[in-house]
C-alpha cells in the first residue's frame, strides 16, 4: 500500500496588522514616505520660519497699521492660542496611532503625519507670543479653558478625546486624516487663518497657516496611496472597503459637528473687503 505524500504546509502570513482590523497579503508592498517626503517638510518648514520671521518683523516694525481690523484682532487673541490646543491633540491621537502600528512604512508615514501637527501647535504658540505686545495677551491657560468648555470648540475637542480612546490604530487614521483634518483642520487654516485674516489686514497669521496647509497636502497625498493600497489588495480590498466606509461614516458627521461649531466663531466679524481694495 502507497501511502500519500504528506504535504507541507504553506506559510501562512499575517494579513493583519497588529492593532488594526485592516489586512493586507504584503504589508511591506507599500512604501515608506522617505527621505524626499522628509526632504519636503524641511523645506516647507524652512521657508514657513523665514516668511514669518519677516511678517512678525514688518509687524512689529509698522506698529498698529490702520489696515488690520480691530475686531479681527480681538478674534485672534480669542482663538488663535486654542487653535494650538486643536493640532496638537491631532498629533497626540496620530503619534499614539504611529505607535502601536506595525508595519513599518506605514508607522514612519504616520509618525510623520504627528510631528507636522504638533509642528503647527508649537507654531502658533510662538507666534501668539511673539504678538502679544501688538495684539494684546493671550494666556494659554484662557485658551486652555476655551479649548475645554467653549461652546464653539466643545465639539473638536470632544471629537478628539474619542478619537483618541480608540483601539484600532487604522480607525485612529482614518477619523483624522479622511474626517477631521480635511473639515475642521482645512476650516482653521483655509477659511479663518487665510481667507478670512487676508481680509482683515492681517499679515502673519495667514503665512503660519499656508505652512500647515502646505504639509496638509503631503499627508493628503500619504492617505490617498494608502487607502488605494488597501482597496487594490486582491484578497482583502472589499473588506477594506467595507471597513473603512464604515469608519469614515462612523465619524463624519461629528466632524462635521466640529466644523460647524467653529464656523460661528466668525459669527461677530464684520463682512469686510481685503484692505486696498
Amino acid at each position: 500500500m502507497v501511502q500519500s505524500e504528506a504535504k507541507t504546509p504553506r506559510p501562512v502570513r499575517s494579513r493583519v496588522a497588529g492593532g488594526t482590523g485592516l489586512a493586507s497579503e504584503q504589508w511591506s508592498a507599500f512604501g515608506r514616505p522617505g527621505h524626499r517626503w522628509e526632504r519636503s517638510i524641511e523645506r516647507i518648514e524652512a521657508a514657513a520660519e523665514a516668511r514669518i520671521v519677516e511678517a512678525i518683523d514688518g509687524a512689529r516694525d509698522s506698529g498698529a497699521p490702520p489696515a488690520i481690523d480691530p475686531a479681527w484682532v480681538a478674534f485672534l487673541v480669542r482663538n488663535m492660542p486654542v487653535a494650538a490646543f486643536a493640532f496638537h491633540q491631532c498629533g497626540i491621537v496620530l503619534r499614539g496611532a504611529g505607535e502601536r502600528c506595525r508595519p513599518p512604512a506605514v508607522a514612519s508615514g504616520i509618525r510623520l503625519q504627528a510631528s507636522m501637527q504638533l509642528r503647527q501647535a508649537q507654531a502658533i504658540v510662538l507666534y501668539s507670543a511673539d504678538m502679544e505686545e501688538r495684539l494684546g495677551v493671550m494666556p494659554i491657560e484662557s485658551a486652555r479653558h476655551r479649548w475645554h468648555s467653549a461652546e464653539e470648540w466643545r465639539p473638536s475637542h470632544s471629537f478628539l478625546r474619542r478619537t483618541r480612546q480608540l483601539e484600532d490604530w487604522g480607525e485612529q487614521l482614518v477619523a483624522i486624516n479622511l474626517c477631521f483634518e480635511p473639515l475642521v483642520g482645512q476650516l482653521l487654516r483655509g477659511e479663518l487663518a487665510m481667507r478670512l485674516g487676508e481680509r482683515h489686514g492681517d499679515l502673519v497669521s495667514p503665512v503660519i497657516a499656508d505652512a500647515g496647509q502646505a504639509e496638509s497636502a503631503l499627508s493628503r497625498e500619504w492617505t490617498v496611496a494608502w487607502v488605494t493600497f488597501l482597496l487594490a489588495d486582491a484578497e482583502h480590498g472589499e473588506a477594506n472597503a467595507e471597513l473603512l466606509h464604515r469608519w469614515v461614516a462612523r465619524h463624519r458627521a461629528e466632524a462635521y459637528d466640529a466644523a460647524a461649531g467653529l464656523a460661528r466663531l466668525a459669527d461677530g466679524l464684520p463682512r469686510t473687503s481685503p484692505p486696498g481694495s
